[in-house]
């Protein structure tokens, strides 16, 4: 009797740890995705957040563009959308692309110029990210000077080490309230089901 009651007091306990340590783990995935160095559509201020890992040249984020933008219209009010980069090595200007969308943010023109890359992805030469930063009126001098310096690094380089230690299988990934979605094809069924209104 009182050896049952042990394993019964035992079996509870491990329950617990299981428990605390998965929700942990999910709070951890929430505090590791929002930083100063995020870049945010929607509402800052909702209970949902939508993150994306992507990469300016992936022809699979390419079309994830195009539905975050029916769903950027959508969901204003009740997410908050932030990006990430996650530049594969496999595309050879994804790298130099991010650098130059952070160039771009250093003059309060992230979106723009995000928009510009995901809507020329075959298009991604040195030239062509500065004839982007022209077309934007950016100051080219500063723009230059930011590429030139690869001052953007150090963020990039954080953002793929949070994909990283997210265990990334690629580009994109989308995660809801710190949980992956698996199926971003069907990222706006899944946000009817379950955003917060």
């Amino acid at each position: 009797m009182i050896k049952n009651k042990f394993i019964i007091i035992g079996a509870v306990i491990i329950l617990i740890i299981v428990f605390a340590v998965l929700y942990l783990d999910s709070k951890n995935s929430i505090f590791i995705l929002q930083n100063s160095d995020n870049h945010i559509l929607g509402n800052p201020e909702a209970k949902n957040i939508l993150v994306e890992f992507s990469d300016f040249e992936c022809p699979a984020c390419g079309e994830a563009y195009k539905e975050l933008k029916k769903i950027e219209e959508k969901y204003k009010d009740n997410l908050e959308i932030i990006y990430k980069h996650y530049p594969l090595p496999a595309h050879s200007n994804a790298y130099l692309a991010a650098e130059a969308s952070e160039c771009a943010s250093d003059q309060g023109q992230f979106w723009p110029y995000h928009d510009l890359l995901f809507e020329n992805q075959q298009n991604l030469t040195r030239n062509d990210l500065l004839n982007y930063a022209r077309s934007l009126n950016l100051d080219l001098a500063r723009f230059t000077q930011c590429l030139d310096s690869q001052a953007a690094r150090s963020i990039i380089s954080q953002q793929i080490k949070e994909g990283n230690d997210l265990k990334l299988k690629g580009t994109p990934t989308f995660f809801l309230d710190g949980m992956e979605i698996e199926d971003w094809q069907n990222l706006d069924k899944i946000l009817e089901e379950k955003l917060t209104p």
